[in-house]
């Protein structure tokens, strides 16, 4: 099971790409103090390239690189999600929790009868 763990893909933000699967419940649990009891304490949001964006990513950066460029524009992305809450005292990724987690296969449901 630790081997598995060890090659399997870790969480990143804006700080790093090596977040361990514990430290994700952890984070969150403790980011509290910022908050007012009425205010939500997690949101998920989920960034679905098409398949044509990553056929382009592929073919032009490979597939290390096409992960880096996805990783990057999530954290572009979360800063642009994060500032548009328009909170006094809320400005770069120091003053925001945000984690991510690459993830290769689509995730697909299908219709029990």
């Amino acid at each position: 099971m630790l081997e598995n763990l060890s090659n399997s893909e870790r969480w990143f933000n804006g700080h790093s790409s090596d977040i361990l699967p514990h430290e994700i419940r952890v984070s969150i649990d403790a980011n509290i103090p910022k908050l007012s009891q009425n205010e939500s304490k997690f949101f998920l949001i989920n960034i679905s390239s098409s398949q044509k964006e990553i056929a382009f990513l592929l073919e032009r950066f490979g597939e290390q690189g096409a992960k880096e460029q996805l990783k990057e524009f999530t954290v572009k992305l979360m800063d642009a999600y994060g500032k548009n809450f328009h909170r006094e005292g809320i400005g770069g990724q120091a003053d925001r929790l945000w984690l991510a987690k690459w993830e290769k296969n689509r995730y697909s449901h299908t219709r029990l009868s």
